[in-house]
């Protein structure tokens, strides 16, 4: 199996018109998708997969289609956070049975963790289940930024070997990364997705990886070959499209681009309600503009 590091595809979850899982659009979302560009791993059940809004049988059978999917030499990386520790565990648990690589877990707590909690929850998760760990900083879901001192700590325990990056603060990031060099895979999320990458970090995953597979990987590989001019070159045009981001609800906007495009993935499900009216106009002249649509 290939090194988890380079271009992540997030894949959404699929619902049909009753707002039910629909495994039969979640498999062609998935494999045609995986067709277009040589990603370095899968990542189901991230936040763009809503899988705060799933149940924990709907969450296992994801893992289990998103696993048969996709061929035995692409990783697959589920999401597999939850508010209760025992619940994180047994989803952890239950992809590992499933054939998962490893997988991505953020802090989840109805109250705003404290770096204990944050602790005592990966530690848990590093002594009940025997499969490698990536440690997701995203504050922007989490209500807490974790600094370089939590995250190495962290890294000390056994199993945790991968830090995703979604921290605006770029100080932090550049710390976290001088401090572990190339010792630990480092992905860069978003905010600064760029600007992660310029400054080392091993891999990228955002909403262009879904929404233009083939360009997301001609960036990165500009990245690796030493190509700062050309990447940010590439990178230029997509940023109004990465703006739609930042003012309307994830997880429509992007179901709304990839409908657009003609990958049916169905709605949202609720509470989150679609990308419609004025935005959604707008959205298509972005697209148009793009060429991605």
């Amino acid at each position: 199996m290939s090194d988890p590091t380079g271009v992540a595809f997030f894949p959404v979850t699929t619902f049909d018109e009753d707002g039910e899982l629909d495994e039969r659009q979640l498999r062609d979302h998935v494999s045609s998708t995986v067709e277009r560009a040589e990603f370095s791993c899968v990542i189901p059940l991230g936040s763009v997969g809503e899988f705060a809004y799933l149940t924990l049988a709907e969450r296992k059978r994801v893992i289990e289609v998103v696993v048969d999917e996709v061929s035995d030499d692409i990783p697959v990386v589920p999401g597999t956070s939850a508010i209760p520790t025992r619940e994180s565990v047994d989803v952890t648990m239950f992809a590992q049975r499933a054939g998962a690589h490893s997988v991505l877990v953020t802090p989840q707590s109805y109250f705003p963790p404290t770096e204990e909690t944050v602790f005592e929850y990966y530690r848990s998760l590093s002594e009940k289940t025997d499969i490698p760990i990536w440690v997701y900083n995203n504050p922007s879901t989490t209500n807490i930024d974790m600094g370089t001192d939590l995250v190495s700590r962290l890294l000390e325990l056994e199993g945790i070997d991968y830090v995703k990056s979604g921290t605006g603060d770029m100080r932090s990031f550049r710390n976290l990364h001088c401090r572990v060099g190339d010792d630990v895979p480092l992905f860069a999320a978003p905010p600064n997705m760029f600007e992660k990458l310029a400054f080392g970090a091993h891999g990228w995953s955002g909403p262009i990886a879904t929404i233009d597979p083939e360009a997301s990987v001609e960036m990165f590989t500009a990245f690796r070959n030493g190509d700062i001019v050309e990447a940010r070159e590439q990178f230029k045009p997509w940023q109004p499209l990465l703006d739609f981001f930042d003012e309307y609800p994830y997880v429509a906007t992007m179901k709304a681009i990839l409908n657009e495009q003609g990958r049916d993935v169905g709605y949202p499900r609720a509470p989150v309600q679609p990308l419609d009216g004025a935005p959604r106009e707008r959205l298509r002249t972005t697209l148009d503009e793009l060429d991605l649509r």
